[in-house]
């Protein structure tokens, strides 16, 4: 949970590139980097993921509604896990909110239900055009540059997976 709310923070506040430490890089993300005009988010099938963001400017209106509804889940101790509390559940609640972009399937929905869900109407329109502006890329294109690593530590018992009680549901 520390990491999705640190990246989210970072790259608010900085810009830059985030990439989870159970990837490597098979390749120089430079030329990856120079593909996109203002930053890259992943998608796994018709959600939108976190292991690797990227935005070329700090203060992207997208992210920083995604940093807002992850403070406000925390902030109320939303009993679910970290994958909706800070992590893609995040993203995805926040690209429903602003109305669908153009490759969205029309039946996509969450799989939980967010602490508030802002009318696309009230959210500043500068969120949707932040999301249309990140280039939203398929794991799998991403391969050639990024490749996931068998990450042992998430076997270990302080890993978040395994934690019990405050927000996290046994």
């Amino acid at each position: 949970m520390q990491a999705d709310y640190f990246r989210l923070a970072a790259l608010v506040a900085c810009g830059g590139v985030w990439v989870d430490a159970d990837c490597v890089c098979a390749a120089p993300l430079v030329d990856l980097i120079h593909t996109a005009a203002e930053g890259i988010i992943p998608v796994i099938g018709n959600r939108l993921t976190n292991f690797f963001l990227a935005s070329w400017e700090p203060g992207n209106p997208f992210l920083r509604a995604c940093l807002e509804l992850a403070t406000e889940c925390i902030e109320r101790r939303i009993e679910r896990g970290v994958y909706d509390i800070t992590g893609p559940g995040v993203l995805n609640a926040v690209r429903l909110a602003i109305g669908a972009i153009p490759e969205d399937n029309p039946h996509l929905q969450l799989t939980w239900e967010p602490p508030y869900t802002p009318a696309p109407a009230k959210l500043d329109p500068a969120v949707r055009e932040a999301l249309l502006g990140l280039t939203r890329m398929h794991v799998l294109s991403l391969e050639p540059w990024l490749q996931p690593v068998e990450a042992t530590y998430k076997d270990a018992p302080g890993h978040w997976l395994h934690w019990k009680g405050s927000i996290y549901v046994p």
